[in-house]
């Protein structure tokens, strides 16, 4: 119960503090109703100058006191003032530049920037009223002259310019114009939120020249700046060049001059390559007075801008030539043949030429004809008849041209259709003449060659004749035709047949000179081996009995058989014999078989 009861008094007591605390503070609201205090007025004023603060009543004024701030406190007093005594007196905010008047005005010289802020005054009326107002006091320091600097201290084509705006001064505002119109922010220019800082971007070409100028304003002062004139390096853009004579090509020992161009600022540098090569050598022109085959090529003007950090490039390309050498024909193989694959080649020692051809003076070539790419050899796959003729290839260049001599080819075929003149089967009597000719198309002529029933005739003449044929003139003629250039063959035949009988070989004088060198050819066969036999029974001796006893037994059955009576053919006429002559080896030497070529054979006629 007691707790209940210490409760309760200190809830009362602190009921009862809080209702005097609301009394007092109606009082001193009634009082300050009272005094009628004014609103806050603002007095703006430069730095230097004097600033005026009137009081919000001027007459009937007891007493007045100016405080610093916007409270009515003795430590914020600036100063006192006593209109019926002019007595003043100073506070702790005094500065020793303020007064003040009769009127309630208090005056503040030599303002400075500190001097900023609110001022209350407190007047009490003759009335005993009192009043009560606020002043607010601005001191400005004037601007300066702005002056624009440049972020961008080489601005370039397609990049950003950035400009700001500078000057000295108490709340200072920005505005920017261009050739002196005011500028609003859009579009390729920004211009920051404070109006110090314009940014243009992109910058173009377009906009060199453009005047911009910045003005800095506060409330008591303005100023403008001076101009800044903007320059945009640019390019340099694709350079051009201009060749002086212009050709498609150029003589060896001829003059020739480059010049080259490029759109720039500031103006490009050049330098010139010839095929990616420095020629170390700069500027627009580049002169050349006695080209050279090794200034063929590609020539490259190089142009470069230090400030945008560009560089562009243009190429112009010549040809230095020597005139065409005459030209000359060559083919492989160099005799066509029909049938067969061939190359015929145009051949000059000049390089980078156009070759034309001709077959026959005219430029339609057959299409069998299949020319290379640089047109310097055709080939032919199969060669035909066709193909023969004059030809002829012309060299050229953009300089000069010049044309081989005629050069006629001609397809080398055949043979072909042999004949016999007169054909088919003939019959002669002895003693007849016997005349065949032979034919054959061919290129170039063929070699001939005759045959009797398969036996050469050593006759290599296309004609064939008998004066007077006898029997051994019966038989198949083949005239044979040979090509060397194609390597063909071929032949036709004829049948001839001589009846009658041979003459009589009586005399010697009456026997041809065949039948003479027969005779001698066996007489001299007969010598042999008589010598032969000679030699083996005579002079030399047998190594040992039985050896000589059975090669003489052999010998003698040869003897006899060589010696028997001639035996006649069926006809009458004797028949030939022949003797074979072995040659035995001494004795101890294996015998070596003897060859075809080694038997002698001997005919012997009665």
């Amino acid at each position: 119960m007691n707790d209940n009861r210490a409760r309760r008094t200190s809830n009362l007591w602190t009921h009862s503090l809080k209702t005097l605390t609301l009394i007092a503070w109606l009082c001193v609201w009634t009082q300050r109703t009272a005094g009628q205090v004014s609103g806050t007025d603002e007095v703006i004023a430069r730095v230097g100058e004097t600033a005026t603060l009137p009081a919000s009543v001027t007459t009937g004024i007891l007493t007045f006191s100016w405080y610093r701030g916007t409270a009515v406190l003795p430590p914020q007093l600036i100063l006192s003032y006593v209109v019926s005594g002019f007595g003043v007196t100073s506070g702790p905010q005094s500065t020793g530049r303020e007064s003040g008047y009769p009127n309630g005005t208090l005056y503040i010289r030599d303002l400075r920037t500190s001097d900023t802020g609110n001022y209350t005054v407190n007047v009490i009326l003759t009335s005993g009223t009192p009043t009560e107002s606020h002043k607010q006091l601005r001191v400005y320091e004037s601007v300066s002259i702005p002056v624009i600097q440049a972020v961008t201290q080489n601005p370039v084509e397609n990049g950003s310019l950035v400009l700001v705006c500078n000057a000295s001064g108490t709340d200072v505002s920005y505005q920017w114009n261009q050739d002196g119109k005011l500028i609003i922010s859009g579009g390729r220019i920004n211009i920051t939120s404070n109006s110090q800082t314009l940014t243009l971007s992109p910058c173009t070409r377009t906009n060199s020249g453009t005047n911009f100028t910045c003005g800095a304003s506060n409330a008591v002062s303005h100023s403008t700046s001076s101009q800044y004139t903007l320059t945009v390096s640019y390019g340099p853009d694709t350079p051009v060049i201009s060749v002086n004579p212009k050709k498609s090509a150029y003589e060896v020992g001829s003059a020739i001059s480059f010049s080259c161009t490029a759109t720039s600022y500031p103006p490009a540098l050049y330098t010139w390559l010839l095929n990616g090569q420095s020629l170390l050598r700069t500027g627009r022109e580049l002169a050349i007075n006695s080209l050279t085959l090794t200034d063929s090529g590609n020539y490259t003007c190089n142009t470069s801008n230090n400030i945008t950090h560009l560089s562009k490039h243009a190429i112009w390309g010549i040809s230095v030539l020597e005139p065409v050498t005459k030209p000359r024909v060559t083919s492989e193989p160099s005799q066509l043949v029909e049938n067969r694959p061939a190359k015929i080649t145009c051949v000059t020692s000049t390089a980078a030429v156009t070759i034309l051809w001709s077959l026959n003076s005219t430029t339609n070539l057959p299409g069998n004809i299949i020319q290379s790419p640089d047109n310097r050899t055709l080939t032919i796959i199969n060669v035909s008849r066709g193909d023969s003729g004059i030809y002829q290839c012309v060299a050229k260049n953009p300089i000069s041209n010049s044309t081989s001599d005629p050069q006629p080819l001609i397809v080398a075929y055949g043979p072909e259709d042999v004949k016999i003149e007169p054909p088919g089967s003939q019959l002669l009597q002895v003693n007849d003449k016997l005349s065949l000719s032979c034919t054959a198309r061919s290129f170039p002529e063929p070699r001939f060659q005759w045959l009797l029933n398969n036996t050469d005739l050593n006759k290599s003449s296309n004609i064939y004749i008998v004066d007077k044929v006898t029997s051994r003139n019966n038989g198949n003629y083949t005239c044979v035709a040979h090509n060397m250039d194609t390597g063909l063959f071929v032949k036709a035949s004829v049948s001839i047949t001589v009846n009658g009988t041979d003459p009589s070989p009586d005399n010697t004088g009456g026997l041809s000179a065949g039948a003479i060198v027969g005779i001698v050819i066996g007489v001299l066969a007969v010598v042999i081996i008589v010598c032969v036999l000679v030699y083996i029974f005579v002079i030399k001796k047998p190594a040992s009995g039985a050896a000589t006893s059975r090669d003489s037994t052999e010998m003698a059955s040869n003897n006899k058989e060589g010696s028997a009576s001639p035996q006649t053919n069926g006809t009458g006429a004797p028949e030939i014999q022949y003797s074979s002559v072995n040659f035995v080896p001494k004795r101890g030497t294996p015998a070596k078989p003897i060859a075809p070529e080694n038997t002698v054979y001997s005919e012997v006629r009665r």
